[in-house]
């Protein structure tokens, strides 16, 4: 389960390499002031990329407690000391 989670954590990182080009032209929008420089893009992506981390969290506090209670009966079946 451990390598399943992080190919699906590592595979958009390969994505989001190669947007790194695009997303810069349209920060700067043709233009070589840097007070005209659009960053609302950058802003909505940081926001994305929060809103999935703090999914993650959920995900991982739900499944490593489906995993305790899966490894405590386990140890009910098997008359472990720990009973």
């Amino acid at each position: 389960m451990s390598q399943f989670l992080y190919a699906v954590l590592t595979i958009p990182s390969i994505f989001i390499s190669f947007l790194n080009d695009p997303l810069y032209k349209i920060i700067l929008n043709g233009t070589t002031n840097a007070a005209e420089y659009d960053f609302s893009i950058v802003s909505y992506g940081m926001a994305a990329a929060s809103g999935v981390c703090i999914l993650c969290v959920f995900y991982m506090f739900f499944d490593i407690r489906k995993m305790v209670t899966k490894k405590e009966n386990d140890w009910a079946m098997s008359g472990s000391p720990k009973n």
